[in-house]
């Protein structure tokens, strides 16, 4: 048995990862989230043979699985497909695929906070396009980043249908289903005392990566204002690269142990500073009038396409459970 839950992000992940997940294992006997998938993770899913070796191995001989990592689906709708081929590479059509999903607006504004909150400053007007500016501006992004979000990729029926194309099972959940664990008992036939367990642990976890308010949204823009001003800008997870497999680079490479000290000497003199994130998230957040960001109303969406996606979410809600296709 293998079950693997790839995303979508910021539809509870985090809880489920921590406080949820981890006790199912228990409960059910699990292997959850193993050393070999880690590996996997940290190259941004992108195995050397070995590491795909080692994972097909050890997939082999443990009887039951259980993985999570939203980034599984990719936060890109115009690599979906790609990802779902990837899956099919690494997991095969017997595994149960778990995606978790949220109301289409509220899901992009998450998404483009959370951009935000990892320091890469885009104003919303230049990372919302339509798919005709997306498509000129193709040539000049990275598929390893995402600096743009084509507002007419966004169609969930379309992600299911490449799953439902690839895998035996696909369980699909909304963000307001998550909490009954409807969704888990389909999979797992849980009982009723296991149900409550994971139902408490759910209700109890402490609420983690708050969404940045709308003062500490706009406090953000003035700051990287101000660093424009002088002649400067954050830098932000989307400017590092992916990790690399240093056993496949030919040549000499050399690291200076001096340097590595004087970085953690560094880190740790001026770590009573925190950082940004830490300041609007648990300091502005909390202690100032906490009112939800709104997309600049001067920014459209596809309404047609949000529709669709509202539809589909109810059509799920209704189930009270999830949608297995």
């Amino acid at each position: 048995m293998l079950i693997v839950h790839v995303g979508l992000a910021k539809t509870a992940t985090t809880t489920l990862q921590r406080s949820v997940f981890p006790l199912l294992s228990s409960l059910k006997n699990l292997t959850y989230n193993p050393h070999e998938f880690i590996d996997l993770r940290r190259r941004k899913f992108i195995p050397t043979e070995n590491d795909y070796i080692k994972f097909k191995y050890f997939s082999e001989i443990e009887k039951k699985i259980l993985l999570s990592a939203e980034g599984l689906v990719d936060y890109n709708p115009h690599y979906w497909e790609q990802a779902a081929n990837r899956n099919l590479s690494l997991f095969g059509k017997n595994a149960s695929i778990i995606i978790t999903i949220r109301e289409p607006i509220s899901y992009i504004t998450s998404l483009y906070q959370q951009l935000i909150h990892e320091g890469n400053i885009i104003n919303p007007d230049e990372f919302f396009v339509s798919n005709y500016q997306y498509k000129i501006l193709r040539p000049w992004l990275s598929d390893r980043k995402l600096l743009r979000f084509d507002k007419d990729a966004f169609d969930l029926e379309f992600l299911i249908k490449l799953y439902k194309e690839r895998f035996e099972n696909v369980f699909v959940v909304t963000l307001e289903n998550i909490g009954s664990m409807n969704f888990l008992n389909d999979i797992f036939n849980l009982s009723d005392i296991e149900r409550v367990k994971l139902q408490n642990n759910y209700k109890k976890a402490k609420k983690s990566n708050v969404s940045y308010s709308s003062i500490s949204m706009k406090l953000t823009f003035m700051r990287e204002k101000f660093f424009n001003y002088l002649g400067f800008r954050s830098i932000g997870s989307q400017d590092y690269i992916p990790n690399i497999d240093i056993n496949n680079i030919k040549g000499s490479l050399t690291i200076n142990s001096e340097d590595i000290r004087k970085d953690k000497v560094y880190r740790k003199k001026f770590i009573i500073f925190k950082t940004w994130r830490w300041w609007m998230q648990n300091i502005i957040n909390k202690f100032l009038p906490y009112k939800k960001y709104r997309i600049s109303q001067t920014i459209t969406f596809n309404e047609d396409l949000i529709k669709k996606n509202r539809k589909l979410i109810s059509r799920i809600n209704d189930e009270k459970s999830s949608l297995q296709i």
